[in-house]
């Protein structure tokens, strides 16, 4: 993905503008989304392949300065504790608050859906992932086997980190990471005597 500020080395933003305006026009490079490019690639039966909204998400970001992660029903679904795929890219921004529309010509394209947060609480980190995770599922979804999951899911230093930020949680979910770092020292103590 290429962004303008990727090249504001190489001459003034109005320089880089044009330049990559000149590329998109001739097809070297295709424009995805406004201030955003990528190399078009292509699948030899199925044409042009879409750029990820990750990708795309990760290079706004990039250009715009801001910080994003990944909405609360994504960090549900990559830790495995929701089945339920996200139909929309949703992220969290320190940003404002817009939507951007990746077009894909012939009428194909999708929407990434930036939206301010200020639950800033680790939100690059595993255990920013378990918070975001458990805002999706709720006061009332989390299930035993969640609360495994969570736990299976963190590393020693990733349960430290989400220990350190219960105090910032949500007032529902400090007894729910209780219940997840528990678990976790439970398990790991039950294999090491195990081995």
């Amino acid at each position: 993905m290429l962004v303008p500020t990727d090249f504001l080395s190489l001459g003034t933003r109005r320089a880089v503008d044009a330049a990559l305006g000149r590329l998109a026009d001739s097809g070297t490079i295709r424009r995805v989304g406004r201030g955003v490019y990528d190399f078009p690639k292509s699948h030899p039966r199925f044409g042009p392949r879409p750029p990820s909204a990750d990708a795309v998400a990760q290079a706004v970001a990039r250009s715009t300065g801001e910080s994003i992660c990944s909405g609360d029903a994504k960090a549900a679904s990559l830790l495995g504790v929701s089945t339920q795929v996200p139909a929309q890219a949703v992220y969290l921004t320190d940003g404002t608050s817009r939507v951007l529309a990746v077009d894909l010509g012939n009428g194909r394209g999708f929407d990434i859906r930036f939206k301010r947060s200020t639950r800033r609480i680790g939100l690059d980190s595993k255990a920013g992932l378990v918070l975001r995770a458990l805002h999706f599922l709720g006061r009332n979804g989390v299930d035993d086997a969640a609360i495994r999951k969570l736990g299976a899911s963190l590393s020693d230093s990733d349960a430290r980190h989400l220990a350190r930020l219960r105090s910032q949680a949500t007032g529902w979910m400090r007894s729910i990471i209780d219940s997840i770092i528990s678990h976790r020292k439970t398990n790991k103590v039950m294999n090491t005597n195990v081995s």
